[in-house]
């Protein structure tokens, strides 16, 4: 028997309060100068990581709560694909588009006040998620085709692929 949407809601944000904690603290631990400095030319800083990755958290709970228009109703021929399988997808680096490249200017502040403005915006929009909205595609070339209920999988698998580059980003 399939997980009841609360509860699947519930190993959703569980995941990414987690996740984004970890970001925050590793951004926090940072000095100004540190979160400011890209490690190498054409590499973002650890501010740059924090405000794409609030950027993208911000976005797709927008998607989740109709506040940004893009979620359809899945077509008649849509298999949800298990998680895992599209995760395996994700290892390959990508450049993110340019809606979602962060100022070089960026600072440590400016990064974790985003931060912590769009979990702000993830923790409500998948609060007030209903089984009529979970169930609402998207379509990305990324992901494919997923649930909004499964965009927040990708928030969390997102927000741990760049702790781990601000970790290689800072040295620690």
């Amino acid at each position: 028997m399939a997980d009841s949407l609360p509860s699947r809601v519930e190993r959703v944000l569980a995941g990414f309060q987690g996740a984004n904690a970890r970001l925050v603290a590793r951004l926090e631990s940072a000095s100004e100068a540190e979160a400011a400095t890209p490690p190498a030319a054409g590499v973002w800083s650890p501010a740059q990581i924090g405000s794409h990755v609030a950027t993208f958290n911000a976005l797709v709970a927008g998607l989740v709560s109709g506040a940004r228009p893009g979620a359809k109703p899945a077509s008649r021929d849509f298999v949800q694909r298990p998680w895992a399988d599209i995760q395996a997808t994700l290892m390959s680096p990508v450049d993110a588009p340019q809606t979602l490249q962060p100022p070089a200017s960026t600072t440590r502040t400016a990064g974790l006040t985003a931060l912590g403005e769009a979990a702000g915006e993830v923790v409500s929009a998948f609060s007030l998620l209903t089984d009529d909205r979970a169930v609402l595609t998207i379509t990305h070339p990324r992901v494919g085709t997923v649930t909004l209920l499964q965009a927040g999988d990708w928030i969390v698998a997102h927000t741990i692929r760049h702790n781990a580059q601000m970790k290689r980003a800072l040295g620690r």
